[in-house]
């Protein structure tokens, strides 16, 4: 797994290649510097390589 994950575009690509075939396309995947460009407060606390915590600062 990249240790990039799901905090940019690229690394989402890269996971989708290497998971291959296991990949769900029925999932919703959150690409969080995606996210920022709409909801700037956003932050984002990075758990492990397939898990972490968005939240948005009130």
């Amino acid at each position: 797994m990249s240790d990039e994950e799901f905090e940019t575009c690229t690394g989402l690509e890269r996971n989708n290649t290497l998971i291959g075939g296991e990949w769900d396309d029925d999932e919703c995947y959150f690409v969080v510097d995606e996210l920022m460009k709409f909801i700037p407060r956003v932050k984002y606390e990075k758990y492990s390589f397939c898990a972490g915590l968005l939240s948005i600062k009130g």
